[in-house]
């Protein structure tokens, strides 16, 4: 387990990384911010990201990752995130 911060950003196991942020910001309140996200659900109500690829022949990887994150056990943060190239 390892975490490096750095001037560049931060490189870190993903277990660690969590485990130090929640420490850091364990019983602080941060700001309500229902209005901006309710915004952003009638967007992506308005204009879905599955669309983007009708008509694809195989799997429309967006719609493969909204299917993933509805199945998945719900956890504190539950949305996956799909980044082409990273590894």
């Amino acid at each position: 387990m390892w975490l490096r911060i750095g001037r560049a950003g931060i490189v870190a196991d993903l277990r660690t990384f969590f485990a130090a942020a929640e420490q850091h910001i364990a019983g602080r309140r941060f700001p309500d911010h229902g209005d901006w996200l309710e915004e952003i659900e009638a967007l992506k109500r308005a204009w879905p990201d599955s669309r983007e690829l009708a008509g694809i022949p195989g799997i429309n990887p967006n719609t493969f990752m909204h299917r993933l994150s509805e199945v998945s056990a719900p956890r504190p943060v539950q949305k996956l995130i799909w980044l082409p190239g990273c590894s």
